[in-house]
């Protein structure tokens, strides 16, 4: 199944989340578990963030996928950076 992936930017003067794209999976966690590193690599080129200035760690914690009853986050579900 698809579900949307979005980045929210709390680090702008009007917060907001966007629609960086589609993740495919099982259900939502999933989906997010396995897409977290190409969602990752996404959301910074869209930013132009470099590495060495903010962190995998750092960015994955704007990053969501929607289920039905909300968002899920990669620390809800334990999910670890690789990228």
């Amino acid at each position: 199944m698809m579900y949307e992936l979005l980045f929210y930017d709390g680090w702008s003067t009007i917060p907001a989340y966007y629609l960086v794209g589609g993740v495919e999976g099982e259900t939502p966690e999933q989906a997010l578990s396995v897409n977290l590193d190409w969602a990752t690599r996404q959301v910074r080129s869209l930013l132009g963030l470099p590495q060495d200035t903010v962190s995998d760690e750092r960015l994955q914690e704007t990053i969501y996928v929607v289920r039905p009853d909300g968002l899920v986050s990669p620390r809800e579900i334990g999910a670890t950076s690789s990228a």
